[in-house]
């Protein structure tokens, strides 16, 4: 059995930008969080994006330092394990982190328009993820 990118170059491609361009974004949103931990409390939304922000750093490295598809060794079979199983569930993880981020916010300044300008993106991210999730399932593209 062939393995490798079953839907291109291109597709894998955007799966790096994309990600990269997600794990920037995430960083930023743990810098900022961790910035405004004045007391130095870590309530549960923080520890969450904290750990979230741990496994995504270890899915980055883990493309970055992946072994090669051949000769297929136990190496190669953890990393596509690693990495492609907990991909979609971190992403997922974020994505509801953000979202409820975004509802703690606003409860808790109400003044603050950018968090609630980031809740509706955040749904919609949600939504299309949980869409793009189901199309693979259902076509056998690669999880």
């Amino acid at each position: 059995k062939k393995r490798g990118p079953v839907w291109g170059p291109r597709l894998f491609k955007a799966h790096r930008a994309l990600q990269s361009l997600g794990f920037v974004l995430a960083l930023i949103g743990v810098i900022y969080g961790m910035a405004e931990l004045a007391g130095g409390h870590l309530e549960p939304h923080g520890a969450m994006g904290l750990l979230i922000m741990i496994i995504a750093a270890g899915l980055m490295l883990s493309g970055i330092l992946k072994p090669k598809p051949e000769p297929r060794t136990m190496a190669r079979v953890a990393f596509e394990i690693f990495h492609k199983k907990m991909g979609p569930a971190v992403a997922f993880m974020g994505v509801f982190n953000c979202v409820a981020g975004g509802y703690l916010a606003q409860d808790q300044e109400s003044s603050l328009n950018a968090f609630s300008s980031f809740l509706i993106p955040s749904a919609v991210t949600t939504v299309l993820f949980a869409v793009a999730f189901l199309f693979g399932k259902c076509t056998g593209a690669p999880p």
